[in-house]
């Protein structure tokens, strides 16, 4: 049987597979492209922290369903889409080092092949869940997340950031609008009304005066259109074709001399 085989029936040892179920599993998460833990996770509905309890049971490691707190702890990433590539947490515990780890699947099977080499393996190195190392990471990473930005504003908008020191004038010309602004503030209710006249003048009576400027202004007749010339009229034949149409010839002809256009040559059929 292979480990990949008896780790599956170690975390579905509820539910009692064979090694032919297993193997399916197995095959159905591989087809999916998921991490074979998540997807025991959501389609066998099993809790993520019970999933990688039983995998650390299975692999020979101690099991916490959350990493300590108050821990001194070394993240090395500071770059806050590294973090969701850590899958290890280094802290300091006492007088030794201690890892923290949410191994995938292929991990877990790596890490108890190496606890048959190194036995001492054991005492430093724990599994957690997945959720529970981001959220700690999240936490432990904040003050150098914070610190990375803060230098990256520096570095591309230098005059943005606050930590820079101000001149002299700088600071005495902050304070002065400051000082300014709160004058202006409490003055308010006794100087708006003279400051709100002009405008509301401006706002009322400026679409009017537009308005009455429009009537005012003269209307743009369209020129009557000149005739021009007869020689510069183009030169065209008209064609009426008749079959039947006997009772219309009169009122056609009518029609016809009723047009006032040049007339060089006439044909009728």
């Amino acid at each position: 049987m292979s480990d990949a085989v008896a780790l599956l029936k170690a975390i579905l040892s509820d539910v009692g597979p064979d090694d032919a179920q297993a193997l399916d599993l197995l095959e159905r998460a591989l087809a999916s492209e998921v991490d074979v833990l998540l997807y025991c996770a959501t389609a066998l509905d099993l809790h993520p922290s019970l999933v990688m309890e039983r995998a650390a049971r299975w692999a020979g490691y101690g099991f916490f369903e959350r990493v300590p707190r108050n821990l001194r702890g070394r993240v090395e990433p500071t770059r806050l889409e590294a973090l969701a590539e850590v899958r290890l947490f280094r802290v300091q515990l006492l007088d030794r080092e201690i890892a923290f780890a949410a191994p995938d699947f292929l991990g877990i099977i790596r890490l108890r092949h190496r606890l048959a080499q190194t036995p001492h393996l054991r005492r430093m190195l724990c599994f957690v869940p997945e959720q529970a190392l981001r959220d700690y990471l999240t936490e432990a990473a904040s003050p150098a997340l914070i610190a990375t930005a803060r230098q990256n504003l520096a570095r591309h908008w230098p005059y943005a950031c606050a930590q820079l020191e101000l001149t002299r004038g700088a600071r005495w010309g902050f304070m002065a609008g400051v000082c300014l602004l709160v004058v202006l503030l409490l003055a308010a209710p006794y100087l708006a009304p003279l400051w709100l006249l002009p405008f509301s003048f401006i706002l009322l009576l400026a679409p009017a005066a537009i308005r009455l400027a429009a009537v005012a202004s003269p209307r743009l007749r369209p020129k009557p259109a000149r005739r021009p010339p007869d020689e510069e009229l183009p030169v065209y034949s008209v064609l009426i074709p008749l079959r039947n149409e006997a009772a219309m010839v009169r009122q056609l002809f009518t029609a016809m001399a009723g047009l006032d256009y040049p007339v060089l040559c006439s044909s009728h059929t």
